[in-house]
């Protein structure tokens, strides 16, 4: 039946365009190398399997078909978050030798310690690190693209459709907080951006799943949690590019990111349990040019909130202090409130999805 999927496919592109949407990235299905799926199934006994190979020559016969109703979408194929271990290697070689002219991103899966995750394992990682690996996401991330290239297509990027940490201990863990889990994540993000990482996106917005105590989304029954405060202070280095950024204190982790008119965005991880006076060594910048600096931390409650801090100017460099256990941002040469204030996020379902579509 793929004439008719593929079919099907082309008039989902073309209702599309005649409602006048702009789509510039189409995802080619999601995780179907996991055995049991609906690919993955042979329950005639015949040994059918869905492989790289397999995927790659329907990603070929269906990017030919969507690309006629929009040419210059980027399009995005799935596999598993391993590369330079297992069959990762050689999944890429037979699925690119179908589909790598068309690829423009691999989407790779990852949950920080699937099963094991906890605060105490996160505290004690400096820094953090893929389960069963030495290797952190920035270097997974970097090897993949890597590998990517070394096949012939430098083209393809990698990009991370779901991630978060994994279940684990954490959730049956009665010191464990909103916030813990919040502060946690952003160690992944800042490794991502690291990494030069082109598309993320944290799994999932909401999820009617989990109860309060353990949701580890973005939103909870219509109310933001505390993972929706530290995404809104990465907002604000929308449209930025990272920049050469290093820290010489374990636990201490920094990413910096440049605009275009030379504002500076700095965003530093304290996942130690000592405040760390830090010294910003760059040049350009003085006090004067501060726009805005906010640490996000446990806030009392384990729900997560927002502050102000200070900055002081000492032997020509810029000093802060950062607490122990917070990520703090501090931006430099752009316009900003006089009075910043700590955000309101307000969540509304515009356009329920109706019962019958789920």
């Amino acid at each position: 039946r793929e004439a008719e999927g593929i079919d099907e496919a082309t008039r989902l592109m073309q209702y599309c365009a005649d409602r006048g949407y702009d789509v510039k990235y189409i995802f080619f299905d999601n995780e179907n190398y996991h055995t049991g799926n609906n690919y993955n199934r042979d329950d005639d006994g015949d040994g059918e399997a869905w492989t790289a190979a397999s995927y790659g020559a329907s990603f070929a016969a269906y990017a030919a078909a969507v690309k006629t109703v929009y040419p210059n979408a980027k399009l995005i194929a799935n596999w598993k978050a391993n590369p330079g271990t297992g069959n990762f290697n050689s999944s890429m070689t037979d699925m690119f030798a179908q589909a790598g002219d068309v690829i423009d991103y691999m989407d790779l899966h990852y949950y920080w310690e699937w099963d094991t995750a906890s605060w105490d394992l996160w505290k004690s990682q400096k820094p953090m690190t893929k389960k069963g690996s030495s290797s952190t996401f920035r270097e997974n991330v970097a090897q993949a693209n890597t590998i990517f290239a070394n096949l012939g297509y430098p083209n393809i990027r990698t990009a991370v459709l779901e991630w978060n940490i994994g279940p684990g201990p954490w959730q049956t863990d009665n010191d464990h907080t909103h916030f813990k889990t919040a502060l946690m994540q952003t160690e992944m993000h800042l490794q991502f951006l690291q990494a030069g990482l082109d598309i993320g996106m944290l799994y999932t917005l909401e999820s009617p799943l989990t109860d309060f105590l353990t949701t580890k989304h973005i939103i909870h029954n219509g109310e933001a949690t505390a993972t929706a405060l530290w995404m809104w202070l990465f907002s604000k280095a929308g449209g930025n590019t990272v920049v050469q950024s290093s820290s010489n204190k374990a636990g201490v982790y920094i990413v910096a990111l440049k605009g275009s008119s030379g504002e500076l965005l700095i965003y530093l991880l304290n996942k130690t349990n000592n405040d760390e006076t830090v010294v910003l060594n760059m040049s350009g910048y003085s006090l004067s040019d501060v726009s805005e600096a906010w640490r996000f931390h446990d806030g009392g409650n384990g729900l997560g909130t927002l502050q102000t801090i200070g900055l002081w100017e000492s032997a020509g460099t810029l000093r802060t202090t950062l607490r122990a256990n917070t990520l703090n941002m501090i931006g430099l040469a752009y316009p900003a409130d006089e009075t910043p204030g700590i955000p309101v996020v307000d969540i509304e379902i515009v356009n329920p999805i109706p019962a019958g579509m789920i």
